[in-house]
């Protein structure tokens, strides 16, 4: 019978010392930039408004190229990690990469990213994240 309690008592016990609560990610904002690059092989895309510390910036892009561009091409900007790149013509590459906003990032605005040399039009957007 004790056993019972026991168990009964480490039960309670775990239900309310174990739980968690996790915030929901929600939306804050997005920032977007189309160009046609002249000359240059960058884009830039601003900071969306209102991204603070930990939040989680994704970035969508496309990108078109007077030329085959592979599989392998990835943009490039410091701290970004590309989650998933693809070849979907082949002139025309998009890529999805996310950054976590890092104390660093509090006094840049915009972010550039590197791309081929043989970029002719680019949209890119990033969107932020809290939670």
């Amino acid at each position: 019978m004790k056993r019972i309690h026991f168990y009964i008592a480490l039960f309670i016990l775990l239900i309310f010392t174990q739980s968690k609560v996790f915030a929901q990610p929600s939306f804050r904002s997005t920032s977007s930039s189309s160009t046609i690059p002249t000359g240059t092989s960058t884009v830039i895309v601003s900071k969306p408004t209102g991204t603070i510390l930990g939040d989680i910036m994704i970035l969508n892009l496309v990108i078109n190229s007077s030329s085959n561009i592979s599989n392998t091409f990835t943009p490039t900007s410091a701290g970004w990690t590309l989650y998933s790149g693809k070849t979907i013509t082949t002139t025309t590459y998009g890529a999805v990469m996310y950054k976590v906003v890092k104390p660093s990032d509090a006094i840049i605005t915009n972010y550039t990213f590197q791309l081929a040399s043989t970029t002719t039009g680019v949209a890119a957007s990033i969107l932020t994240f809290s939670g």
